[in-house]
């Protein structure tokens, strides 16, 4: 049979439904991968992605795109099995691809607009669902203009198009949801939670509609409830990752201790083969410390599949938080080998190990072209800080130059209030109401304390909204000292700002926060509202915030300033700086810290 009459029959076969049949026709006539033909390679690849094969296929199809770059339809296919694979970045290049070898391919605008989603390539989201509601109006299309604009933080917005996609189409479920959680974000939780159980009522069994009920639940002090709800789509389905995740949460915030896992560990025993359920349960255990159950449940898996990169990854990352860096690095390095899609977060977490090891060059190579190709990702500069730092290069005090980044202001007393005293201790009325949690959250950096749920931007109350007002001033002040403009710090500095996130942490005895750095901020924050009497002249620092330690211990990366806090201070300092709280020993401490964008 002639190659075309072979490529045109197995096309038909996969249009048909029948994978395996245009697979073995395929490998049939070219027995090898590399003497087959660009559209071979690429029905080849379609045809495993059908039976599921998502690996096999995607390698099938990035061969097919090294012989002719120049099909959409091929980027297109990559594009699609790289969402089914969970790889949304990747998902969001290849349809990218595609639109740009022909804008007309169909589908590719709304897959695209997808996959930016999630990969919180959010405005590029929202230049496609633009493009889409322009050209014809549907409800999907403002729905996912809708998210695009809430994960701009442009919540009025978001909310006005997801009442948009609610009148193009009033039953539509994604919609009636997803205008739930922008209204939610905007602080009218009592309206997003009677949206949710009115889809629950409906019959939608979503994990996402039961974890956002859940929220909201939470976010109105209804703990119980709230545990309830997830418990339900635990027992419906008890393979979906993400509601097992908030059920363990909710549990732990409501005070069920070792036990907070319990039916995430028995999901995990039913599904052994999951294996984003069992890395899942493993980082919930090893966050809450429990590390000997999350090492036997990570060897579990990997007696079963020893070559699975996620699993590996995992062990390394377990094995390093228990300074056992040299068994974790190879470990790390064979999950980033074999790994089949681009894995930002395997570099990053190798890159932290080499450097544990004393090997910054190795790290700075892993790190260089993701600083390239992203320079004002905070996370990728903080890394590069380290490296620097160890390795003792001029450069680090130029990314670092604490005595002028790190700046501490006296917050004026608002309108109305006498003191800085007599505000701080309204403040400090306002926001207890808001700790509705029992424990610290997971997979957070607080330890022994709690975090409100609510975005403080979204609370109602006076005395919180004074609080934010009152920011602005020496917010601007803090812009207006910098100066150099091409640092990743100061040259981001615009005409204006915003706050993309604020909330409120209450430290009890014992308390702090682990180092770490805002990856979603530009500039953050701590505005201290209380503190405990010992904390004032304190010779070992109780609850001083301290600057330039990681998480982890590094070689060569130890504590390069701390600050003494006071009531009515706020500090604020780069987003990518390495900062953490030293322990107060007694008493509690309150603070408001925010993080600050650039408009």
């Amino acid at each position: 049979m002639k190659p075309a009459r072979v490529l045109e029959k197995a096309r038909a076969l996969l249009e048909s439904g029948n994978a395996p049949g245009a697979e073995k026709l395929i490998f049939q006539t070219w027995p090898s991968a590399a003497t087959a033909p660009a559209e071979a390679l690429y029905l080849a690849g379609r045809a495993r992605v059908f039976q599921r094969q998502y690996t096999a296929g995607a390698a099938m199809l990035e061969a097919a795109i090294r012989l002719d770059d120049a099909q959409a339809a091929y980027h297109f296919a990559l594009g699609d099995v790289r969402m089914l694979q969970g790889a949304a970045t990747a998902a969001a290049d290849a349809f990218a691809r595609a639109l740009q070898l022909d804008p007309n391919f169909p589908n590719a605008r709304r897959a695209f607009a997808r996959a930016a989603l999630g990969a919180e390539r959010f405005a590029e989201a929202e230049a496609s669902a633009r493009a889409l509601i322009a050209a014809e109006p549907d409800a999907d299309a403002c729905n996912i203009l809708s998210v695009a604009l809430r994960g701009l933080e442009r919540l009025e917005e978001a909310a006005q198009a997801g009442a948009e996609a609610l009148k193009l189409d009033p039953q539509s479920h994604p919609a009636r949801h997803d205008w739930a959680v922008a209204v939610g974000r905007l602080g009218r939780v009592e309206e997003a939670l009677a949206a949710f159980e009115a889809l629950a009522r409906d019959g939608v069994q979503a994990g996402a509609l039961a974890v956002n009920r859940s929220a909201a639940l939470l976010e109105l002090d209804r703990a119980e409830e709230a545990e309830r709800v997830l418990l339900e789509a635990a027992e419906r389905d008890g393979a979906d990752p993400g509601v097992q995740a908030a059920l363990a949460k909710a549990r732990w915030l409501n005070g069920a201790g070792e036990a907070f896992t319990s039916h995430f560990e028995q999901a995990v025993a039913r599904n052994p083969a999951n294996t984003l359920l069992r890395v899942g349960c493993v980082d919930l255990l090893r966050a809450a410390g429990f590390t000997t159950r999350a090492e036997d449940m990570l060897q579990k898996g990997l007696q079963r599949a020893p070559s699975d990169p996620v699993l590996l990854d995992a062990l390394g990352v377990l094995l390093d938080d228990l300074d056992r860096t040299a068994e974790a690095l190879p470990l790390m390095q064979r999950a980033l080998a074999m790994s089949s899609t681009p894995r930002e977060e395997l570099r990053s977490r190798l890159a932290r190990a080499l450097l544990r090891l004393e090997r910054a060059d190795e790290a700075m190579a892993l790190i260089a072209p993701l600083r390239a190709a992203a320079p004002l990702n905070q996370h990728w500069i903080a890394l590069e800080c380290l490296v620097l730092k160890q390795s003792r290069d001029p450069r680090y005090e130029w990314l670092c130059d604490y005595e002028a980044m790190v700046r501490a202001y006296e917050l004026p007393a608002p309108p109305g209030f006498a003191n800085i005293a007599a505000f701080n201790e309204a403040l400090a009325d306002a926001l207890m109401k808001l700790h509705v949690a029992r424990h610290h959250p997971l997979g957070q950096t607080l330890r022994d304390g709690t975090q409100t749920t609510r975005d403080l931007r979204q609370v109602d109350d006076p005395v919180v909204r004074l609080y934010l007002e009152t920011l602005r001033a020496p917010i601007a002040e803090y812009i207006a000292s910098m100066r150099e403009p091409d640092h990743p710090w100061s040259g981001r500095r615009r005409s204006d700002f915003r706050l993309s996130g604020a909330w409120s942490v209450r430290l009890r005895p014992g308390g702090r926060h682990v180092n770490h750095i805002h990856p979603a901020g530009w500039v953050s924050s701590s505005y201290y509202v209380s503190l405990p009497e010992a904390v004032a002249g304190n010779a070992a620092q109780e609850g001083w915030i301290k600057f330039g330690e990681p998480p982890r211990p590094i070689p060569g990366c130890g504590v390069e300033k701390a600050v003494e806090p006071r009531p009515g201070m706020l500090v604020l300092f780069p987003s990518y700086v390495w900062h953490g709280t030293i322990p107060i020993a007694s008493g509690e401490r309150l603070t408001a810290p925010f993080d600050v964008v650039p408009v």
